[in-house]
């Protein structure tokens, strides 16, 4: 497998950024109308949130696959909390 270039992790990290935050706004609005068991979810994942968010502005300086995979992890788990409400 070829190794990707530091351009393409920054781009693919840009993009997967983006996704995460239009995930996450959908889900504070759909939380705040929620109920208690999907606003435990929301506060549980919060802290995850906050170490992509880390990441991806790492990333700016040190892209990496690790930082990708953060990102991608942590926007499955929204999406999924997200298709819940």
């Amino acid at each position: 497998m070829a190794t990707r270039t530091t351009e393409e992790l920054k781009s693919e990290i840009k993009k997967s950024w983006g996704l995460l935050c239009t995930l996450r706004d959908e889900a504070r609005v759909k939380v705040h109308l929620g109920t208690m068991d999907v606003k435990k979810a929301w506060n549980d994942l919060q802290p995850r949130l906050s170490e992509a968010e880390q990441a991806a502005e790492r990333a700016a300086e040190s892209a990496s696959e690790a930082t990708l995979e953060t990102i991608k992890t942590t926007t499955s788990k929204l999406q999924k909390l997200v298709a819940s409400l």
